[in-house]
């Protein structure tokens, strides 16, 4: 079986765009992000179904629950 050469690379370029879309939200929508992820787990979701919903890392829920 022979591979392509560049095809590594583009898979690593599409996750690092999928990534930075994740990131580059304006701050009054990561805020409203934010509060409407931590009224979820007030409602009893745990936190890897968060973060699988979301796409947020459950460290990131975790810290944001810890410092609420």
């Amino acid at each position: 079986m022979v591979m392509h050469p560049m095809a590594n690379s583009c898979i690593a370029v599409v996750r690092a765009d999928v990534k930075a879309a994740r990131t580059r939200l304006p701050m009054p929508i990561r805020e409203l992000r934010r509060e409407e992820i931590l009224h979820a787990y007030q409602e009893r979701s745990s936190l890897r179904g968060l973060s699988r919903t979301f796409g947020v890392s459950r460290t990131t829920v975790s810290s944001w629950i810890k410092k609420k």
